[in-house]
C-alpha cells in the first residue's frame, strides 16, 4: 500500500528519478575529477552544458503539447492532436538531427584538436550526440504521457534506469573505463528510457501509434493553429534563454584556461542540478493547474500556486546554503577549490531566474501567448552591458552576476507583473521573502 502511495505520487517519483539524476553529477563528481586528466574532465563537463543545450532542438513542443494534451476535454480530440503533432515531431526531429551535430563541432572543436584529436574523445562526442537525438525522438511519447498527468509512471522508469546507470557509471570509472565507457553507458540509458516510454504511450492511447496517418489529420483539433503558434514562440524563447546561457558556458570552455573554466562549470553544473531538484514540485503541477484553470476553479488555483511556489524557492535556498556551508568546510579540511564568490553569484543569479521561468509558466496557463521570447530579446544585449561592467572588477563571477542583473531590470518585472495581475496573485506571498535572500546575496557578495 505504501509503495502504491508512493509510485502514484508526481511529486515522490519526481524527486526520486532527479536525486538519482542528480548523483550521476554530485556522487560522481569525486571520484571523475580525481580519475579524469584536466581535458578529460573539460570535456565531460563541456558534453554536460551541450546536454542541455539540446532542449531547444525540441522546438517547444514537449511544454506546448503537453499542455494542449492536458486541456482536451475528450479521447477523441486527444486521438486527433496526436495525429497531427506526430508529423510536427518528425520534422522538427529531422531539423535537429542537422542542426545539432553543427553545434557539436563548433563547440567541441578546440578541446578536441588540442587533445590530438583522441578517438576516445570523438567516439564520447558522439555517443553524447545520439543521446540527444534518441532524447528529442522519444519527447513526442512524454508530450502525451505528461499531458494526461501520468508524470510517475516516466519519473519511476526513468528512477530506475539512472540508478542502474549510476553503478555502472562508478564501477567503469574505477576500471579505468574513462569518459568513453561514461559516454556510452549514457547513450544506453538513453535507448531504455526511449524505449521505456514507447511502451508507456502504447499501453495509455490503445495502440503504438505506428498506424497513425501521415497526411497530419490536425483539422480534427481546433486549436492546432495555436498550437503551433506556441511551439514557435517556445523554441525562439529555448533560443534566446536556455540556448544563450549555455553558449556562455560553451564560450567560457573555450576562451579560458581549462582549470578556471573547469571550476566555473563545476559550480555551475551543481547549481543546475539543485535547480531541478527543486522545480519539480511546482512543473509536476502545472497539467493539474492548466486544467483547473480552464474549468474555472481560480481559487483552487492560487492556493496550489502559493504553496508549490514557495516549497520550490525553499528546497533551492536551502540546498544551496547546505553546499556553501559544505564548500567551505571543505575548502577549510582539504584545501579544497569552492570559490564561494562564485557561489553566492550563482546562488543569486538561480533565486531570480526560478523566479521568472515559474511566473512564465504561470501566465501561460491564462494566457495562449508566450512573452519570455520578449523577455530575452531584452536580456541578451543588458546581459553584455553589464558584463562589460563587471568583468575587469569579478573575473568570472561576473557571467552569473550579469545574468542577474539582466534579468531584474527587465525579464523578472515583465514576467511576474503580467503573471500576478492574470491570475491575482499578491507580490508579498511570492516574491518577498526570495527578493530579501537576493538583497542580503548581494551585499555579502560585494562586501
Amino acid at each position: 500500500m505504501i509503495f502504491n502511495k508512493l509510485y502514484s505520487s508526481h511529486v515522490f517519483t519526481s524527486w526520486a528519478s532527479m536525486v538519482i539524476q542528480a548523483g550521476n553529477t554530485v556522487l560522481l563528481l569525486p571520484l571523475i575529477i580525481s580519475t579524469f586528466q584536466a581535458d578529460e574532465l573539460g570535456l565531460w563537463l563541456l558534453l554536460g552544458v551541450l546536454t542541455r543545450v539540446r532542449d531547444i532542438f525540441d522546438f517547444g513542443l514537449l511544454v506546448t503539447v503537453s499542455r494542449h494534451v492536458a486541456q482536451c476535454k475528450s479521447n477523441r480530440e486527444r486521438a486527433s492532436l496526436r495525429r497531427g503533432v506526430k508529423v510536427v515531431f518528425s520534422k522538427v526531429n529531422l531539423v535537429a538531427c542537422v542542426l545539432l551535430p553543427i553545434f557539436y563541432f563548433f563547440a567541441l572543436y578546440k578541446l578536441i584538436k588540442e587533445s590530438d584529436f583522441s578517438l576516445d574523445f570523438l567516439f564520447s562526442s558522439l555517443f553524447f550526440l545520439l543521446s540527444s537525438v534518441v532524447y528529442l525522438k522519444g519527447n513526442y511519447y512524454r508530450s502525451y504521457i505528461i499531458g494526461v498527468n501520468r508524470i510517475n509512471v516516466i519519473k519511476f522508469n526513468e528512477a530506475i534506469i539512472n540508478l542502474l546507470l549510476l553503478f555502472l557509471t562508478a564501477v567503469f570509472i574505477l576500471l579505468d573505463g574513462g569518459i568513453l565507457a561514461v559516454s556510452m553507458l549514457q547513450f544506453l540509458a538513453f535507448l531504455a528510457l526511449f524505449y521505456s516510454n514507447f511502451r508507456i504511450f502504447s499501453r495509455l492511447t490503445g495502440t503504438a501509434d505506428g498506424n497513425a496517418s501521415n497526411s497530419g489529420e490536425q483539422n480534427g483539433y481546433h486549436r492546432y493553429d495555436e498550437l503551433i503558434f506556441c511551439s514557435k514562440r517556445e523554441f525562439f524563447s529555448g533560443v534566446l534563454g536556455s540556448g544563450f546561457l549555455q553558449t556562455v558556458n560553451v564560450m567560457i570552455a573555450n576562451i579560458y584556461s581549462v582549470d578556471l573554466s573547469n571550476v566555473y562549470l563545476i559550480l555551475d553544473r551543481l547549481m543546475e542540478q539543485i535547480k531541478n531538484f527543486s522545480r519539480v514540485v511546482f512543473y509536476t503541477s502545472l497539467p493539474s493547474l492548466s486544467k483547473s484553470y480552464a474549468r474555472g476553479q481560480r481559487e483552487w488555483v492560487r492556493g496550489r500556486v502559493y504553496q508549490r511556489f514557495n516549497l520550490s524557492l525553499f528546497l533551492m535556498s536551502m540546498l544551496c546554503i547546505l553546499v556553501l556551508g559544505l564548500g567551505l568546510w571543505l575548502e577549510n579540511l582539504n584545501d579544497v577549490r569552492f570559490t564561494p564568490d562564485i557561489w553566492l553569484v550563482l546562488f543569486g543569479f538561480a533565486i531570480i531566474e526560478r523566479l521568472t521561468s515559474m511566473y512564465n509558466q504561470l501566465y501561460l496557463i491564462s494566457h495562449v501567448n508566450v512573452i519570455s521570447h520578449i523577455g530575452m530579446l531584452v536580456t541578451i544585449p543588458l546581459f553584455f552591458a553589464f558584463f562589460s561592467i563587471f568583468n575587469g572588477a569579478f573575473g568570472v563571477a561576473s557571467i552569473p552576476l550579469s545574468f542577474m542583473c539582466s534579468y531584474l531590470s527587465f525579464y523578472y518585472p515583465f514576467c511576474s507583473i503580467k503573471a500576478r495581475k492574470k491570475l491575482g496573485l499578491s507580490f508579498f506571498h511570492l516574491d518577498f521573502l526570495p527578493m530579501l535572500v537576493l538583497v542580503i546575496i548581494v551585499f555579502n557578495f560585494l562586501g
